[in-house]
């Protein structure tokens, strides 16, 4: 078995630390500074803000008392937070994000001549009061148009931008070359068994099943994708307990979106040597297909459904809908657990698209024994991520050397059947990395002894 050293986090930044020199406030009176006060709290950017009000008197009283108050002192002064957690609650650090806003939009406008300037400096929560003759232009910008520099300016963007968009183009097209030009050796010990073979390979990808159901109150069909729906058992069920015969599944199929990426990964290494390759998608899956056929699965643990059956006697243990892997030993106990992770601030869809997280997803690559001289192959993974990197991982010249190399420090060749995790982690979907946390040869006869034709 393969142990991986456990992933290193530096959490001390890199980063030079800036300073900013505190501004003069010589010959500035107290006078002065409540004066400052009192007409920004009038101004039209602070009228009608009561919470920017309070905290901006709060911060300015305080900072003429010689007190410059900590985030959590803040938090319970002004805002009545007695068990603040500044890691969960953000409610100090918006609001003097707006006051400095507000602040810039004033000086900018109705204050631009005012003697006295209050200034909430970023990263921090004390005020400095400057003289507005020594730094005014520093705080209020030059505002010019010029149509050349405008034109100048976008032009430039869209050149770069159309030069991007070039080379990326050109990278891609290199990287699909490159595949098809040096394929996977066809005696490489993960792909002979497909490579070499007189057997057509079979794609299955994962597909979620599908239901139309005939609403007569609405006067119309709809589609339902209902997830204890998974199977013609689950929809003869589901017609029961609904009462409604007119419930059928559809012609088409719905696939992940994961899908397009796991083909364009796999057919070039079998188009390469102009193999046979079909595919089809495991809601529709016959016994006599894998027989007949050399497997390749794609798809999520979920949605293994007949394939499932190659995996029940293995150490990599997943039940149906659940988003952790487990290595169970013959004799019951479990020696690790693998748990899919994000971490994520807010469950808002448009902030979950938008914002970047770390994400780290677990996928099983599973080489077993087919019922007819045959061979399956079956990635399988938690979440889109990890199938999708894992695919690319094998299917790639590099990646599949860099994996076998790394298999090989603990087996002195690859296995002809094997059960494997990967973790893949990273930032969102970019600067993904992988590594092999686990690794077992599979005996033949634990996955044939368990096979049917159910």
């Amino acid at each position: 078995m393969l142990t991986a050293r456990r992933p290193f986090f530096n959490h001390e930044s890199s980063v030079c630390p800036i300073f900013i020199p505190k501004p003069s406030q010589a010959m500035i009176t107290s006078e002065q500074k409540h004066n400052a006060l009192e007409k920004l709290l009038q101004s039209e950017e602070f009228l009608h803000s009561t919470t920017g009000k309070e905290l901006l008197r709060y911060l300015v009283n305080a900072a003429i008392k010689g007190v410059f108050p900590k985030e959590t002192t803040i938090a319970l002064e002004v805002f009545g937070r007695k068990n603040f957690n500044p890691a969960e609650d953000s409610i100090v650090r918006s609001n003097v994000h707006n006051i400095r806003k507000k602040l810039d939009s004033y000086y900018l406008k109705e204050g631009q001549d005012d003697p006295v300037r209050i200034v909430i400096h970023k990263g921090q929560y004390r005020v400095d009061f400057i003289k507005a003759g020594k730094h005014a232009a520093r705080l209020k910008p030059v505002q010019r148009f010029s149509l050349h520099t405008a034109v100048l300016k976008y032009s430039t963007i869209v050149v770069i931008s159309l030069l991007v968009i070039t080379a990326l183009y050109f990278c891609l097209k290199y990287q699909a070359l490159q595949r098809i030009v040096f394929p996977i050796a066809k005696d490489d010990p993960i792909w002979s068994s497909f490579l070499q073979s007189d057997k057509p390979t079979l794609i299955v990808f994962g597909d979620y099943y599908l239901i139309v159901e005939h609403r007569k109150d609405l006067n119309r069909s709809q589609e339902i994708r209902d997830y204890q729906v998974d199977s013609y058992e689950d929809l003869k069920e589901y017609r029961a307990l609904t009462k409604n015969p007119d419930v059928y599944r559809p012609h088409f199929n719905m696939l992940p979106h994961h899908t397009e990426q796991n083909l364009f990964d796999l057919l070039p290494l079998f188009s390469s040597m102009r193999e046979r390759v079909n595919h089809t998608v495991s809601s529709r899956l016959t016994w006599q297909e894998i027989k007949e056929n050399n497997v390749i699965y794609a798809g999520k643990i979920k949605n293994l459904r007949l394939l499932r059956q190659f995996t029940t006697n293995l150490w990599i243990r997943n039940q149906k809908d659940s988003h952790v892997i487990n290595i169970v030993d013959d004799k019951g106990d479990t020696l690790d657990t693998f748990l899919r992770y994000r971490a994520i601030e807010s469950l808002n869809p448009d902030e979950f698209l938008t914002k970047n997280y770390y994400n780290r997803d677990y996928a099983a690559i599973i080489k077993a024994p087919g019922p007819d001289d045959n061979t399956v192959l079956i990635f399988m993974g938690i979440g889109y991520i990890s199938l999708v990197e894992t695919v690319k991982m094998l299917t790639g010249k590099q990646s599949l050397a860099a994996m076998e190399e790394k298999i090989g420090r603990d087996y002195e060749e690859i296995p002809p059947y094997f059960e494997m995790i990967v973790e893949v982690s990273g930032f969102r979907r970019t600067g993904l990395r992988w590594d092999v946390k686990f690794f077992r040869e599979i005996d033949p006869n634990a996955v044939l002894n368990n096979l049917g034709e159910e």
